[in-house]
């Protein structure tokens, strides 16, 4: 604890203007303790004003994108999201496209499409509390960008540009219902494959420990259990951290190890927050990855069909009971 007068006496910056000028004239400044860390985090946290998180609304922005790469995928569409610490313990994420409208990687936000002013009156990315908001915000700039480059409705429907042409169209709707008649001349699709993963994206106001819960039902993923441990150091008057990982058990050898790996928590139930956000995050692009390979693989089945209707008539071959 500080003592009183220490608390009641002028405050001498002298001192501390020397030690920071002797800081920036090294080449490689002095690591810092502990103690000194701390003592400088507290401080930049009481003088530096936090910048309100933008409203993110109701709408999934991560997976409008995704359906709208699904969407452009002969156009070579991509999306892919990267994160990095920001201030104060937050979050920044931003997410790269290329497709359509952008043939060079172009990182959302940027400073014509999500910048905010920090307290600096700097434009910069904004900081989010939850890993998952600065995703879903660094996905609703660009899909806000699509939406400018009239590549996105204003609702949010995929548009799709004609070949040499410049002004987007809606995709070509789906064919009507077939007839009796019509669908038992065809194989049956859910005979010859499964059917696609169903889609369960649109519930980010859930915890993401339960969404992880069902998402590794659905891929047949072992629910990982949540380890955390404690970084307290010996140091009088250090804060307490946590350090969390995700233990997958048997199909840890088919997740990557860094997934569900966090660190400097400030509780137990932040960290176990922290991980199940983590792995959520690995799980929606590992489904997207799972329906991406179903859909090239119906897609060339359909293919496979198409062309044995041509050689036998439409009909299957009775003897064998299949299309070969």
């Amino acid at each position: 604890m500080p003592s009183a007068s220490l608390l009641s006496d002028p405050v001498d910056y002298r001192d501390l203007k020397e030690w920071i000028a002797h800081q920036e004239s090294l080449p490689q400044p002095t690591p810092l303790t502990d103690a000194q860390r701390k003592a400088i985090a507290e401080l930049k946290a009481s003088i530096i004003k936090n910048v309100p998180e933008p409203e993110l609304g109701e709408t999934d922005w991560v997976s409008l994108l995704f359906r709208f790469r699904d969407a452009n995928h002969e156009d070579n569409a991509a999306v892919s999201f990267r994160d990095e610490a920001g201030p104060n313990g937050t979050w920044r994420c931003f997410c790269s496209y290329t497709g359509p409208g952008s043939h060079e990687p172009t990182e959302f936000p940027n400073k014509d499409s999500g910048f905010i002013a920090d307290s600096r009156n700097t434009p910069v990315a904004p900081g989010f509390a939850k890993k998952k908001d600065a995703k879903k915000y660094a996905a609703r700039c660009c899909a806000e960008w699509l939406m400018k480059v009239e590549l996105l409705s204003p609702k949010g429907e995929v548009l799709r540009r004609r070949k040499g042409s410049s002004v987007a169209t809606p995709p070509p709707s789906i064919p009507a219902t077939p007839s009796k008649a019509q669908a038992a001349a065809r194989p049956s699709a859910s005979a010859s494959s499964p059917s696609p993963p169903a889609s369960d994206d649109s519930d980010n106001e859930r915890p993401a420990a339960e969404r992880v819960r069902d998402l590794c039902k659905h891929l047949g993923i072992i629910q990982p259990k949540y380890h955390v441990v404690s970084t307290a150091t010996s140091a009088p008057g250090n804060a307490l951290f946590f350090d969390g990982r995700a233990d997958f058990g048997t199909d840890a050898v088919t997740v990557p190890e860094t997934v569900g790996r966090v660190t400097a928590c400030l509780s137990r139930a932040s960290t176990k927050e922290r991980i199940a956000e983590e792995v959520l995050v690995y799980l929606i692009e590992e489904k997207a990855r799972r329906e991406e390979q179903f859909r090239a693989v119906a897609g060339g089945g359909a293919a496979d069909a198409t062309d044995d209707d041509d050689d036998h008539g439409g009909s299957l071959d009775e003897s064998t009971g299949s299309d070969e």
